[in-house]
């Protein structure tokens, strides 16, 4: 089951960001533009392009930031969609093996969908 609750398309202006409050949990979606993310307790840091997307999974606020204009769509799913042993599983593996990292994972994904 996949039941969304909330679904927002958001806009960052240039050199502008946008705070995402309680962000565990949330998917961002890249529309148009380049977003880079960061995530409140993670040194990791994130850029997604249009077709892109990342689940945020950290307790906290994550910052979204735009060096020109973009459009994100901000999903939020319910509780029970939600599955964080699979994505503990992920990154425990990507520090395992450089090839289950979260970098190789969407470079694996671009290229499926020929967006590479």
């Amino acid at each position: 089951m996949n039941a969304s609750i909330s679904c927002d398309r958001r806009q960052i202006e240039g050199r502008r960001s946008l705070i995402l409050e309680n962000a565990a949990g949330l998917e961002v979606s890249g529309l148009s533009g380049e977003v880079w993310i960061t995530q409140h307790g993670d040194s990791r840091d994130f850029v997604i392009r249009p077709g892109e997307h990342l689940l945020l999974d950290r307790p906290g606020s994550a910052v979204l930031s735009a060096v020109r204009h973009a459009e994100v769509l901000v999903i939020r799913r319910d509780a029970t969609a939600r599955t964080p042993h699979h994505s503990l599983w992920r990154r425990l593996a990507g520090l395992l093996d450089p090839r289950w990292s979260g970098a190789a994972q969407r470079s694996m994904v671009r290229g499926r969908f020929g967006q590479g």
